[in-house]
This record gives structure tokens, C-alpha cells and sequence, in this order.
């Protein structure tokens, strides 16, 4: 298989877990066995490295991105590719789906190597619109239930949009903090928190 870059397990299955690999292929398997289910490529996957992976939240589709400036959507339970979403000429690292409410169930977001974030609807490949803010190769993105997106990037910053407005809201500069060679590579968000009760609170 080479090198693994990535693992999600399926939202709607929750005994699958899928993982990316460097010798262009997705992998699932039954984590609860052991055992594989299927192997995803070929000449209707991608053709270089497979970088990143998500579930949708409601729907039996995952998406996958890749060094061959593509994101795929997959039917995972078919194993059949559906949409193949195209960017420039650059890598695509990360993916991920908006959700399952009505407004944004049908979108996912992928960050690419061009400093830039898409939002495509799935349905038609058109691109909902494009995110700027960053000024390096964005390496990771979630999705918050909450209507949030965060992306990372090698220039060391988080950033988080709203995803109603396609505002950008904060920007955390991690490498005020840490160092000037920070590389913010991965981002997740959490999908329930609250803020520790005061003491005296009920």
C-alpha cells in the first residue's frame, strides 16, 4: 500500500473506516473484522497520491483529494467514483462535507496547493465560491456542525469562515505562539464543547 496519509471513518457505516494512500488507491475496511472491503482506483480514480478523506454525515459518499489536482466523489457502499471535482495544477490535500442541513448538505470544501479553499456543490461540480486569506500551501480543513470552516496552511495561520456568509471570522496566527517555522499541516474542530462552569456554577 506505501505510505498512508489520511483516515476517516463513515459517518452513515460506522464499522468502515477508509485511509488514503501514497500508491494512488482509497482503501476500506471493516475495522471490526480486520478485514478489507474494497480497493478504490485505477483509471477512473486518481492517478498520483491520495492526501485526504471524508464521510458525508447523511449519505453513503465520501470524497477523497489528491495530488492530481482532483477531489473525487465516491459512492464508497458501489465503490464507484460519481463526480470528479477539477482544480489548477496544483495538489489537493484536504476535504471535507458541510454538513447534512438542508442549505449545505449537498457541498464540500477541498484545499489545494494554490493558497486557496473551494466550496463545490457536488451535484453539478460547479464551485460555490473560492476562499482567500492564506499565503501558502493550505495542508488541512474541517467542518463544525456549528456553520464553521477551518483551514491550515504552511504560512503558520488558522483560518475560520463563516460558512453562511463565506465571512472570514478569526484568524490565529500560530506562529505568534510557537515559532517562526510553524507549519500548521492538520485542523479539526470539535464537534461538541463547552466552557468549563465557573467555579460556583451550576
Amino acid at each position: 500500500m506505501g505510505g498512508l496519509y489520511s483516515v476517516a471513518f463513515a459517518k452513515t457505516a460506522p464499522e468502515v473506516l477508509g485511509c488514503t494512500s501514497v500508491d494512488r488507491h482509497v482503501y476500506l475496511w471493516n475495522h471490526v473484522t480486520g478485514q478489507q472491503i474494497s480497493k478504490l482506483g485505477g483509471d477512473k480514480g486518481h492517478q498520483d497520491e491520495v492526501n485526504g478523506i471524508d464521510f458525508h454525515a447523511g449519505q453513503q459518499v465520501m470524497a477523497t483529494a489528491s495530488d492530481d489536482s482532483n477531489a473525487i466523489i465516491w459512492d464508497f457502499a458501489e465503490g464507484i467514483p460519481l463526480r470528479t471535482l477539477k482544480h489548477p495544477e496544483k495538489p489537493v490535500y484536504g476535504v471535507t462535507f458541510l454538513g447534512k442541513d438542508p442549505e449545505r448538505q449537498y457541498f464540500v470544501a477541498t484545499c489545494c496547493f494554490d493558497q486557496r479553499t473551494r466550496i463545490f456543490d457536488m451535484r453539478d461540480k460547479k464551485v460555490v465560491t473560492t476562499l482567500d486569506g492564506h499565503t501558502d500551501d493550505i495542508i488541512g480543513i474541517d467542518y463544525a456542525t456549528q456553520g464553521l470552516l477551518a483551514t491550515g496552511s504552511d504560512d503558520g495561520n488558522i483560518l475560520i469562515y463563516d460558512t453562511k456568509t463565506w465571512k472570514l471570522l478569526h484568524r490565529l496566527e500560530c506562529k505568534v505562539d510557537l515559532s517562526a517555522e510553524t507549519e500548521v499541516q492538520r485542523v479539526e474542530m470539535a464537534t461538541c464543547w463547552r466552557r468549563p462552569a465557573r467555579r460556583g456554577a451550576c
